[in-house]
């Protein structure tokens, strides 16, 4: 059993590692903020607070990330008409057609991942990954914020 844990660990490492290279993109490394680009997208005027309820981290790494797409020219902070403590994000016109752009390749490349398995192989890998992850929240002590995920 120990064996068979820890090839299913090399297995599920090397897997993380593939799946992201597969979304590099050439050129600035804007697409390292492509989940932020398409919330962003989804979601105009957000306030950092709730982005960073939704991306599952601190406040902190969120503001360097907002900093690094403000000075790309592809963000704006604009203050809360109701609170001024509080600030909208919204992709400027360069930050919706590279969001469009990002999603765009991304829905190619979910194509050719999974173009090599059925439908039901698909359901059954995505039972089992839940399970996993079940397991790993209610078995492994895990430091905020990754310890709760949202319901999807």
């Amino acid at each position: 059993m120990e064996q068979l844990t820890i090839r299913l660990m090399e297995e599920l490492r090397k897997n993380a590692i593939l799946v992201r290279r597969s979304f590099h993109r050439p050129g600035p490394q804007v697409g390292s903020h492509s989940r932020l680009l398409t919330l962003l997208l989804e979601n105009p005027g957000i306030s950092q607070k709730s982005l960073c309820q939704l991306l599952h981290i601190r406040p902190q790494s969120l503001g360097e990330q907002l900093f690094k797409l403000e000075s790309a020219g592809l963000l704006t902070r604009q203050s809360n008409r109701h609170d001024r403590r509080i600030f909208n994000l919204y992709l400027t016109e360069a930050g919706v057609t590279e969001a469009k752009a990002l999603d765009a390749q991304h829905d190619a490349t979910r194509r050719k991942i999974f173009s090599d398995m059925t439908e039901e192989d698909m359901t059954a890998l995505l039972t089992l990954l839940e399970k996993l992850n079940a397991s790993i929240v209610n078995n492994v002590e895990l430091p905020e914020p990754h310890r709760h995920f949202p319901e999807e």
